[in-house]
């Protein structure tokens, strides 16, 4: 039977296969098994009916969730960040893509794996913002409820788990920072969203919770450098922030587990920074946040 037969025919869940040949939680979109959506995969997510696509891309979201790394991370989020990325997705499927995702991280409920669940919507939900950034599809409203959902999910994530051998990646702050990164690209965001997505940026940058170690420093400044060079948030403002992420009750040069932690993803964060503005040439760049980094850096130090 060809490829593209067996393909169409998985789709619509008319072949069937046993269930030993699932795993202990299985991830089925439409019926998939495992090996056929490995198999398109490897046939990099072609898919010629466009109709099918969309049906596969609206089930994957469920896959989100699986304790399986490889059905989770290269089937699911894959999947859907080539077809958003390749622009084979309509508005339709990905505005249901968003309002789904927005909804389940709206959410208070404790789920089964939502530990997986929730880092990945918000990573998928980053796609989501590339598209309506290259190509905008939202309403005002939609964009700002967008910018509040992004800010509240990353200023509360306190599952610090980043990557673990036998289950995959977790990693909740640096695909926050990651969504944050894709709306901090955004021209029609405003310096009102501008100073809440920095907000919610803080309070990742300045926890004192973890140590982070998982390349989340670097992740949370990306989105810092791009709100520096596209934000009319002016210098002022800058060293205002800059201050605030010092303001806390614990003695920095008291060893406490705490204290290192808050010293420690402090100066990754601005270090990194620091070495990308000086990298950057540019002026107005170094111009708003070289001065209050520099004396930032000289106090943690």
């Amino acid at each position: 039977m060809p490829t593209r037969l067996i393909l169409s025919l998985l789709v619509f869940g008319t072949l069937a296969f046993p269930d030993s040949a699932w795993s202990a939680e299985p991830c089925s979109p439409l019926g998939m098994k495992p090996q056929a959506l490995k198999e398109l995969r490897q046939q990099q997510w072609q898919l010629s009916d466009h109709r099918q696509r969309q049906q596969l891309a609206k089930a994957m979201l469920a896959c989100l969730a699986s304790p399986d790394p490889i059905m989770r991370d290269e089937i699911a989020f894959e999947s859907l960040s080539f077809w958003m990325r390749g622009k084979l997705l309509d508005v339709d499927t990905i505005r249901h893509i968003s309002e789904q995702l927005q909804q389940q991280l709206s959410t208070n409920q404790i789920t089964k794996h939502h530990d997986f669940a929730r880092p990945f919507a918000a990573l998928v939900l980053a796609e989501v913002a590339r598209v309506d950034r290259v190509t905008p599809f939202m309403t005002e409203l939609e964009r700002n409820h967008m910018v509040k959902q992004a800010a509240t999910f990353l200023s509360t994530v306190n599952d610090y788990r980043g990557y673990d051998e036998k289950q995959g990646w977790r990693h909740g702050v640096a695909h926050g920072a990651d969504w944050m990164l894709q709306l901090s690209l955004n021209p029609a965001l405003t310096a009102a969203h501008h100073q809440l997505m920095l907000e919610a940026l803080a309070t990742q940058i300045k926890t004192d919770q973890h140590f982070y170690q998982y390349g989340e420093s670097e992740r949370l400044m990306m989105p810092v450098l791009y709100l520096a060079l596209r934000s009319p948030i002016d210098q002022a403002a800058w060293q205002q922030w800059f201050e605030m992420l010092l303001q806390t009750e614990l003695d920095l040069k008291k060893t406490t587990q705490k204290s290192l932690a808050r010293r420690h993803n402090l100066q990754a964060f601005c270090n990194v920074l620091y070495v990308n503005v000086q990298e950057s040439k540019k002026a107005e760049l170094q111009e708003k946040l070289l001065l209050p980094l520099i004396s930032t850096i000289k106090k943690l130090n």
